[in-house]
């Protein structure tokens, strides 16, 4: 229980959920769900970062500057 409520894991922990209070199991999944959505563009973003750089080190200042914009508005999103 101890290690659930400092880690706070979602998936299949149904008889160790079922023993935490309701408010804060509600903050729990409120945690999870933004954890869940935020991959969705953090996943994006490491992969403009790699390409960011690599089209910077081969000169491709187009990609590199259109690159730059998607990491700067995936950041401010994250």
């Amino acid at each position: 229980r101890k290690f659930y409520l400092t880690t706070r894991p979602f998936g299949f922990w149904g008889p160790i959920r079922k023993s935490v209070p309701t408010d804060l199991m509600a903050q729990i999944n409120k945690e999870n769900r933004r954890d869940i959505l935020s991959t969705f563009m953090a996943v994006p973003w490491q992969v403009c970062l790699f390409l960011m750089w690599m089209a910077l080190m081969m000169k491709r200042w187009d990609q590199f500057w259109v690159l730059l914009v998607i990491v700067a508005v995936l950041s401010l999103w994250l």
